[in-house]
């Protein structure tokens, strides 16, 4: 497709003939036929065409295919702050469903671990959920916690994501508690269905042992696999 082409395609969308858009802009009679033979325009008549059509000089020259960037940004720049703000909320949220049906995401699963104090652990939602790019998750992991109010988990931030592994197999509802980092945590139930994990250093860790009959031996080693820093959505891969 030539100038011409682009040029006659404009002025038949706009319902007029080549003499009118001639009269319009104050151009001798012809002046826009002459360029079937492959003239091309001057800066000025590019520009002015461009403006008459409301498309941009190098969608005119071919150099683009987007003939509404133009039109958009004269829209754009009527608007007050408050609204050009709300469009680019509206762009952003768009383009985030938009990468997630190109790229593919996987729902995840997410625990809660809330700390209570005296190196106690609640562990929250279970039916949490979040979306996070496919091709970056893990291939091995047995659960994803995201610690909330300690610095216990030195690696994260409130917020973050941790994939976690086993170093065996195991039942989270029947295992009597497990090690993190080299620490110890018991599992206990509390009357009111509370679920805790009581850390080593809590000065009742091994009466909670006993009373809930946990063989620390059998508890599993947790390792990090991944972090999913949820602010940046970005990745973190823990080296061992």
């Amino acid at each position: 497709m030539t100038f011409y082409d682009r040029l006659k395609t404009l002025v038949v969308e706009s319902k007029k003939s080549f003499n009118q858009v001639e009269r319009e802009l104050g151009y001798p009679r012809n002046a826009l036929a002459n360029y079937r033979l492959g003239k091309q325009p001057s800066a000025r008549r590019l520009s002015e065409l461009a403006d008459f059509f409301d498309v941009s000089d190098e969608y005119l020259l071919e150099k683009s295919n987007d003939r509404d960037h133009k039109k958009i940004q004269k829209l754009f720049n009527k608007l007050n702050d408050t609204n050009r703000q709300a469009v680019l909320d509206f762009i952003q949220n768009k383009l985030n469903e938009q990468e997630i049906s190109e790229v593919g995401y996987t729902t995840v699963t997410i625990t809660s671990f809330i700390y209570r104090g005296d190196y106690v652990w609640q562990q929250g939602r279970l039916d949490s959920k979040v979306d996070i790019p496919s091709a970056q998750v893990p291939d091995e992991y047995d659960i994803v916690i995201e610690p909330v109010g300690s610095d216990f988990f030195t690696e994260v931030k409130d917020g973050d994501l941790l994939f976690i592994k086993y170093d065996h197999k195991v039942d989270p509802n029947e295992v009597g508690g497990f090690i993190f980092n080299h620490e110890k945590f018991v599992r206990i139930v509390t009357s009111g269905g509370r679920l805790l994990y009581v850390h080593q250093d809590n000065p009742d860790f091994k009466h909670y042992v006993e009373e809930n009959h946990a063989d620390e031996k059998e508890f599993p080693e947790s390792v990090i696999v991944n972090i999913f820093h949820t602010r940046t959505r970005s990745w973190e891969k823990v080296e061992h």
